[in-house]
């Protein structure tokens, strides 16, 4: 996606490159946050300055109005947080990775998992946020994967929207499978009719810890003494949600940080 600061890019302008596709989209950038609007070439009319309250809610609601898929931008990021009233505003997904890990994006994963808790069905979506080379800053770092229909836009940004979705460190980290009877990652299933969760992670490497967090906490499920895949089931003991990440080291000595974060399936019931 070609998301510039302020900056529409229309279908049209956009390079016909094969083997790629190309989504237009704006970066619109206020100085109290950022967020992205995606798959429309003109998601609102007239300059990007918002000065009210009221101003920021049209651009938002134009740009919902005219079918942009929209996306709250690094919330807790170091130079441009977002600091607008997320309840107060139309949107679909929120980035809780962007660029290397770090520890804003690791309190964004705690807004996230606070809004699952709250029974909020929040898909997520990550970004390199790639201006120009620096250090653990490329193209694709991190990746979102995406389980879509075909590789046209129109469905890529539909899967997105419904979560059918996991965030990689790159496009050569861990891939992920997660289903729950016929439903896969992003879905909502009936609970107790179906409680369990099956999990198919590939590209592990040996010291990498496959967890599962639900509404009641997270669970190491696998710690990974050779590099593999891992395949098993794993059963839920109440209604919620269940989201799966892997941990790696990258710096020897250094803390586990993620490498893989899924969206959840959700677990429906009372």
């Amino acid at each position: 996606a070609i998301t510039d600061h302020n900056q529409m890019v229309s279908t049209a302008s956009l390079p016909q490159v094969p083997g790629m596709t190309l989504i237009p989209g704006v970066e619109w950038t206020h100085y109290r946050g950022h967020a992205t609007f995606l798959g429309v070439d003109q998601p609102y009319d007239g300059s990007f300055m918002a000065n009210t309250r009221e101003e920021v809610q049209q651009r938002f609601t134009s740009s919902r109005e005219r079918g942009a898929l929209i996306a709250l931008a690094h919330p807790f990021d170091e130079g441009c947080p977002f600091t607008f009233d997320m309840q107060s505003l139309p949107f679909d997904m929120i980035e809780i990775w962007n660029g290397p890990m770090r520890e804003s994006n690791l309190r964004t994963l705690g807004l996230w998992q606070g809004f699952l808790a709250a029974g909020k069905k929040v898909p997520i979506c990550g970004g390199s946020d790639y201006h120009q080379d620096g250090l653990f800053i490329f193209p694709g770092g991190p990746t979102t994967c995406v389980y879509a229909m075909s590789a046209g836009a129109s469905d890529i940004l539909a899967s997105l929207k419904a979560g059918h979705a996991f965030l990689t460190f790159s496009p050569q980290g861990p891939m992920l499978e997660l289903r729950a009877g016929e439903k896969m990652i992003g879905d909502s299933v009936p609970f107790p009719q179906v409680k369990e969760l099956h999990i198919k992670v590939s590209g592990l490497l040996a010291g990498d810890v496959v967890q599962v967090t639900t509404k009641t906490g997270t669970k190491p499920l696998h710690k990974a003494e050779t590099p593999g895949l891992l395949e098993m089931a794993y059963p839920l003991e109440e209604p919620g949600f269940a989201f799966v990440m892997v941990l790696r080291s990258f710096v020897p000595g250094l803390p586990l940080l993620p490498a893989l974060i899924s969206n959840p399936i959700y677990f429906d019931g009372v």
